[in-house]
């Protein structure tokens, strides 16, 4: 069900596509094809969402028509589907990363409210000594 047959050109693009993924290409898409060389692809991919998710990955022969114009054929090889399941540590990184100047601020504005509550409680202790009867 993996192995599909497809028709290859000299030129060759293949594309890993999903919604909820960060696809980062590690080389060049669009790709010659030599006889007898290896020819990859390669990505960095992370998942963004757990649970179900889908990955594409679509094939294109490039051709270059005359006044070098490009033309591309897709062929969408698979449309995978991935299980993902929660990590907590990355999750809460990226939490922290996204969003660290609101808990500085957060941070900031809890230890000035708990100087500002010490400070007015050493007030009203100065103040029951101060009294006299």
């Amino acid at each position: 069900d993996k192995i599909k047959e497809i028709y290859i050109g000299t030129t060759m693009e293949v594309r890993l596509e999903g919604n909820n993924f960060e696809i980062k290409k590690l080389n060049n898409p669009i790709q010659l094809i030599l006889k007898g060389k290896e020819t990859q692809w390669n990505w960095d991919v992370i998942p963004l969402k757990s649970g179900n998710q889908l990955l594409s990955l679509i094939v294109s022969i490039v051709i270059t028509l005359p006044d070098d114009i490009k033309e591309k054929k897709d062929y969408y090889l698979f449309d995978n589907p991935v299980k993902v399941k929660p990590n907590l540590i990355y999750s809460a990184q990226t939490f922290i990363g996204n969003y660290w100047p609101h808990f500085i601020a957060m941070l900031v504005g809890l230890f000035a409210k708990e100087i500002f509550n010490k400070i007015k409680n050493i007030k009203k202790v100065k103040r029951l000594y101060i009294k006299k009867p």
